[in-house]
């Protein structure tokens, strides 16, 4: 890898080995801490569905988001057709669109997912960034309160 200043010895490289391997929740034992001193009663199903949830976010879902992340995959608007037909359209990537169905396929806005669930699984998303789904969450669990 050529550098603009070679005689700079900094690299991401250590770090981006070492995250490759990183499970969100299964190697940070102080949000697992958080999860048993405040869940309760909750806190072993909670924990089973976090470590589940934290394969996917940790891999699957990182791998997706970084892939979405590069400037040739930014989402952008489709005001015309072919046939100059007006038509505004959001493009997204492909990556982005995958996360997204599988992420609301978690059912994270269903009454019948805990307050405590809800926030694990979102805290676990997040830990990817943006990737144009963070946002659309965010949007769905505020008009959601709303309703």
């Amino acid at each position: 890898m050529s550098q603009a200043y070679s005689p700079n010895p900094y690299s991401f490289s250590e770090f981006i080995k070492w995250r490759r391997n990183v499970d969100y929740y299964a190697d940070d034992p102080f949000i697992q801490k958080v999860v048993r001193t405040y869940a309760g009663v909750e806190w072993e199903r909670l924990d089973a569905a976090a470590r589940a949830m934290s394969k996917k976010a940790s891999f699957r879902w990182r791998d997706l988001a970084n892939a979405a992340s590069v400037p040739e995959k930014r989402p952008y608007l489709t005001q015309y057709d072919g046939l100059n037909n007006r038509i505004d359209r959001i493009e997204r990537p492909m990556e982005t669109l995958v996360m997204e169905k599988e992420i609301f396929g978690e059912a994270l806005f269903s009454s019948k997912t805990s307050l405590w669930e809800k926030f694990i699984k979102l805290f676990l998303i997040y830990q990817n960034g943006e990737a144009s789904i963070s946002c659309p969450l965010t949007c769905t669990e505020g008009l959601i309160a709303l309703i």
